[in-house]
């Protein structure tokens, strides 16, 4: 008698209300002649091809500054470290605007979208981190600030237009990202645990424009201190990067 494929359906609550959603689909297929024949097993594309946790294996390299900067902060630290909080949809209910409307006015905005961004393979689209942010220089120092609040931009340089898909308040915030192929990105950031802000942790965000949807991974929640050494280790790779964009740029 031949066997039907088991489909196997975890839910996790993730570390906020609304993320709940599946974490992973594991389907184990069990191939039976039905002659009698000697069962066939074969290992499943989809657990061979993930993480445990259901990050796709062939992504764990783009991800590995980000991962970098959290060992700063979690001894042993890894991409199989991260927990999921499940898939949403993403992206539809952003601020959309002209992406002229945005153009950088000032030297600090324009080293925010060139140091603080990626752009697509194919050129099409460009991903800033936090458009709030500022970086300039002062008295031979490096400065990151600007607006308390966070925003990262989805900018479509072929439809010229921008859409702030994302906004976080004084209580969380987006530092980092990567693309993952032309259709996929990565966003990370991090968010305070409670609201006396002693603990934080970090937060991945999974990205597909393809079905508009984000799959979510935190990290576990550190302590401030242990969150002041992975911010030092973002600054740090901040700075690295202004200085090649600013070695880079036509000398005046």
């Amino acid at each position: 008698m031949c066997r039907e494929a088991l489909s196997i359906r975890h839910w996790h609550p993730g570390y906020r209300a609304g993320l709940a959603g599946p974490l992973i689909t594991l389907a184990v297929i069990l191939v039976a002649g039905c002659s009698g024949k000697a069962t066939e097993r074969r290992t499943p594309l989809a657990t061979a091809d993930t993480l445990g946790n259901g990050i796709p294996r062939a992504i764990v390299p783009a991800l590995s500054p980000w991962i970098a900067m959290w060992q700063s902060a979690i001894r042993g630290f890894d991409v199989d470290s991260l927990k999921s909080g499940g898939r949403r949809p993403a992206l539809g209910d952003g601020y959309v605007q002209p992406a002229g409307n945005l153009n950088p006015q000032a030297p600090e905005e324009s080293a925010t979208f060139e140091v603080l961004s990626a752009v697509s393979p194919g050129g099409r689209y460009k991903l800033v981190f936090d458009w709030y942010q500022e970086i300039d220089e002062d008295a031979g120092g490096i400065n990151i600030g600007g607006e308390p609040d966070s925003a990262p931009l989805l900018i479509d340089l072929r439809l010229e237009r921008s859409n702030q898909f994302e906004t976080s308040g004084t209580m969380g915030g987006y530092h980092w990202g990567c693309w993952i192929d032309s259709t996929r990105f990565a966003l990370a950031g991090w968010a305070e645990e409670g609201a006396s802000g002693d603990t934080l942790y970090g937060i991945l965000g999974i990205y597909s424009l393809a079905d508009s949807t984000e799959t979510r991974y935190f990290t576990r929640a550190v302590s401030k201190d242990s969150y002041d050494d992975y911010y030092a280790a973002w600054r740090a790779w901040v700075i690295g990067r202004y200085r090649i964009w600013k070695n880079a740029r036509p000398k005046a």
